[in-house]
């Protein structure tokens, strides 16, 4: 990638902040979608199981992306920062399972 656009990146990432509006939105997203199952199958509603499809769908597209605003988002001043350290040991398990 072009270090112009890698920098670009980084740069717009760093002034809007995305990644924890990403993270909260895409973990909104998964227990909505649990939630629209659910009630159509208890209420036999077919709109909210076409609902929960797509929330769901919504947070697979946005959590790559999500993932790829953190990495961009990350600063070298992060480097033992305990927040830092334990927010990249939590996401660990979800990259290697």
């Amino acid at each position: 990638m072009d270090l112009n656009i890698l920098a670009a990146l980084k740069h717009f990432v760093s002034v809007t902040k995305l990644h924890p509006i990403l993270v909260n939105f895409t973990a909104a997203l998964v227990p909505v979608s649990v939630a629209s199952d659910y009630l159509a199958g208890y209420f036999k509603n077919q709109s909210l199981r076409e609902t929960a499809w797509r929330t769901l769908l919504y947070a697979a597209i946005i959590t790559p992306l999500t993932a790829l605003d953190g990495w961009l988002y990350w600063d070298r001043g992060d480097i033992g920062v305990t927040g830092m350290t334990i927010h990249k040991w939590l996401e660990r398990p979800w990259l290697y399972s």
